[in-house]
């Protein structure tokens, strides 16, 4: 499985960038939004705590005044 997070800006209708953050692993993404490895078949909102969670594990920045952001999970 493959995780990305895309960025949206506010009021936008399109993404205007992605990251791939599957190196953090399945494990860690089901972990934040409590849920089981198995139920992420989907796209999760991220609240600023899980951004800050993920920031500290991918090094990715987040700027939430501006953006709106969405964990992706998608099959290989």
């Amino acid at each position: 499985m493959m995780f990305v997070i895309a960025s949206y800006r506010k009021e936008a209708d399109r993404p205007d960038g992605d990251v791939d953050v599957s190196e953090a692993g399945a494990e860690f993404f089901a972990e934040i939004l409590g849920m089981s490895v198995e139920a992420l078949t989907d796209v999760y909102p991220l609240s600023e705590s899980q951004a800050q969670r993920i920031s500290a594990r991918t090094g990715m920045v987040f700027d939430f005044s501006t953006h709106e952001y969405f964990l992706e999970a998608l099959a290989d």
